[in-house]
Parts: C-alpha cells; sequence; structure tokens
C-alpha cells in the first residue's frame, strides 16, 4: 500500500479509507478493469453459464489473468472481500 501511495501521491491513511487492504484494492482494481457488471438471466440456465464461462476465459487470457487465482483463493478466505466483488459483478 506504501507504494500505491506513494505513486498516487495520497498518503497511505486515505487509501485504507476507501480499501481495508491490499486484497481489497486489488480486487477493486481487477472488477473495475474486466468492466464487471451483473450477468443478465437469459432465462436458460445453459446461456447463462455459456456467458460466465466467456467471461471467464476472457479474464484469465487478458492481463489481469496472472491475478485472478490469488484474488479468487483470497476471496475463500475473505468473506468481506467475496461480498465486495460479489455486490460488483
Amino acid at each position: 500500500m506504501e507504494g500505491v501511495a506513494r505513486q498516487v501521491k495520497r498518503a497511505r491513511t486515505s487509501l485504507y479509507r476507501r480499501w481495508p487492504s491490499k486484497r481489497h484494492l486489488v480486487a477493486d482494481a481487477v472488477v473495475a478493469e474486466l468492466g464487471a457488471q451483473p450477468a443478465p438471466d437469459t432465462g436458460s440456465l445453459r446461456k447463462d453459464l455459456k456467458g460466465a464461462v466467456r467471461t471467464l476465459l476472457t479474464a484469465f487470457a487478458g492481463t489481469l489473468g496472472k491475478a485472478l487465482p490469488g484474488l479468487v483463493a483470497d476471496m475463500a478466505l475473505d468473506p468481506v472481500l467475496a461480498r465486495m466483488i460479489g455486490k460488483r459483478c
């Protein structure tokens, strides 16, 4: 967080007001980069699952692909983080 604060020329405390941890900062950046919006309910489970898989494939193939496995692991251990991402996706 210190490096991020230095790069954006802000106090570290101002970052912690918005993001309680580095995991939360990374999660917010990943979701923002992916432009995640709630997936539409097409009325077909098959179509919904295909859409979800396409989104995942795109995400893992992109520049953020290396961060996503760690983020998913963090979500499994941090219910607050999982809820935060769940609200945005």
